[in-house]
C-alpha cells in the first residue's frame, strides 16, 4: 500500500523555520497528508511552560502530546498508509515509543543534517562544564545511553534522509537505506535567492536568544545575564556601524521574545523570518554559532564570529569549530582594542566551496528537493517487513 500520510515526531518546538525546512506545503501539494506530533510538552516540560508556541503560518498545525499514554493511544490508529518521520531525541520515552511502533509494525524514517564537528576534548574544562550543567533531564539521558536499550530495538528505520555534503556519509548507518540530498537550508536558499535583487548597506546579526532561549532551562548551556550581554552587543554594533558604514539589522531567533524588553540591541531593526533573504541583501554576517550561517556561505558573504568569556565552554568550542572550518575570524566582545586589526570583510571563495561540499550540497548533485527525493523513494520502494 502506498503512503498517504507522513507523521512528523518532533520534540523541540516545531517553529515556522521547521515548517519551511520540512516543506510541509510541498508535501501537501504532492498529495501526501501531514501530521505534526509536537512532543515538546512531553520531552521538555520546563521549556514548554516557559514559552508557549506560536501558531504556524501554513495549512498544518501541530498536535501537542503531554503524556506517553496519549502517544501510544494514537499510534494504535496508524495503518500501512502511514509513515513516521522520527525526530525524537534518544531517551527512555522515545524508547517506549519506538518499541510500540515495532509491535504495531509502523514504518519510520530518520533525518540527519550535517554540522561542523565540535572539538571539545576531555579535560578539566569539559568535566567542569558537564558538572555545572547536570540536571535530572541530563542524568536520565546518560542512564538511557548506558542502559543499551537502544541497541535492543529490532525495528530499524526504513530510510535515513541524509541532508548535506560529504560529511553526512557517516550518518544514518542503522537504516535499511540512506537517501542522500542537499541540506534543508539549501532548499530555502534556492527558493529565496531569486528575491534578492541587490545588496544593501546592512550587516546582519543572526540572533540566538542568548539570554532567553528556552533550551537553557533544560540544557543550561548558556546562562548569560541580560545586564552583561546586551551592552556588549550594542557596543560592538556601534563600532561595526561606525567602521563599515553598514546598519546592523537583527534577525531574531524563532524562539526569542523581545516584546517585553525595551530596545535590547539599541535603536536597531529586529526582524522575524526571511533570514535567508536578509542575509542575501546584506554585506556582512555576524553570528555566534547559528546554523543559519550557512546562508552566508551560500551567498558568499563575509562572516565574523562573536564570543566572550562568559559563554559556556561548549558554546565557545562550537564557535571555534565553525570559525576553523570557514577560516573566519573570531572577535572577543571584551577586547575592543583588537577589533580594528582583525580583517573580517574579505571572503575566500575556495574555503566556502569546501564547506558547501562537506555540509550543504555535494558537487554536481541534482537540485531536487530533499522531500521530493524522499517521497520518490517512499513511493517506488516496497515496504519491508519490520
Amino acid at each position: 500500500m502506498s503512503v498517504k500520510k507522513l507523521h512528523i515526531f518532533y520534540a523541540n518546538f516545531f517553529s515556522q523555520r521547521d515548517y519551511d525546512r520540512f516543506e510541509i506545503d510541498t508535501l501537501l501539494s504532492e498529495g501526501v497528508d501531514v501530521a505534526i506530533w509536537e512532543m515538546t510538552p512531553l520531552f521538555l516540560q520546563s521549556q514548554f511552560k516557559a514559552q508557549q508556541p506560536k501558531p504556524l503560518a501554513g495549512n498544518v498545525q501541530p498536535t501537542f502530546y503531554r503524556t506517553i499514554r496519549q502517544v501510544l493511544r494514537d499510534l494504535a490508529t496508524l495503518t500501512e498508509a502511514d509513515h513516521v518521520i522520527f525526530c525524537l531525541p534518544p531517551s527512555f520515552r522515545s524508547y517506549w515509543i519506538l518499541r510500540r511502533m515495532g509491535q504495531l509494525n509502523i514504518h519510520y524514517s530518520t533525518i540527519y543534517m550535517s554540522l561542523p564537528r565540535v572539538f571539545f576534548p576531555m579535560g578539566k574544562e569539559k568535566i567542569l562544564f558537564y558538572l555545572s550543567t547536570m540536571n535530572l533531564h541530563k542524568g536520565l539521558e546518560i542512564l538511557y545511553k548506558l542502559s543499551g536499550l537502544q541497541q535492543r530495538l529490532t525495528n530499524r528505520p526504513q530510510y535515513s534522509l541524509i541532508c548535506g555534503g560529504t560529511d553526512t556519509k557517516r550518518l544514518g548507518q542503522n537504516a535499511r537505506e540512506c537517501i542522500m540530498a542537499h541540506s534543508l537550508d539549501y532548499e530555502i536558499f534556492r527558493t529565496c535567492k531569486g528575491n534578492v535583487a541587490q545588496e544593501e548597506d546592512i550587516a546582519v546579526f543572526i540572533d540566538e536568544a542568548m539570554t532567553c532561549h528556552p533550551e537553557n532551562l533544560t540544557w543550561r548551556i548558556n546562562n548569560v545575564s541580560e545586564e552583561l550581554y546586551y551592552p556588549l552587543m550594542r557596543r560592538f554594533f556601534d563600532w561595526v556601524e561606525a567602521t563599515t558604514g553598514l546598519k546592523v539589522v537583527i534577525c531574531a531567533h524563532p524562539r526569542s521574545n523581545y516584546s517585553d524588553r525595551e530596545a535590547p540591541f539599541g535603536d536597531r531593526q529586529i526582524v522575524r523570518g526571511n533570514t535567508c533573504e536578509i542575509i542575501g541583501r546584506s554585506k556582512l554576517t555576524l553570528a555566534h554559532m547559528s546554523t543559519a550561517t550557512g546562508y552566508a556561505v551560500l551567498f558568499r558573504k563575509p562572516i565574523a564570529f562573536l564570543t566572550f568569556k562568559e559563554m559556556s565552554a561548549y558554546t565557545q568550542a562550537y564557535i571555534r569549530s565553525y570559525a576553523d572550518e570557514l577560516k573566519r575570524p573570531i572577535l572577543d566582545l571584551h577586547q575592543p582594542a583588537t577589533w580594528p586589526s582583525i580583517p573580517f570583510m574579505d571572503v575566500d571563495g575556495s574555503v566556502y566551496e569546501g564547506y558547501m561540499e562537506r555540509h550543504i550540497k555535494l558537487k554536481n548533485a541534482p537540485d531536487s528537493s530533499p522531500w521530493t527525493t524522499f517521497l520518490r523513494h517512499l513511493r517506488t520502494t516496497q515496504t519491508p517487513n519490520a
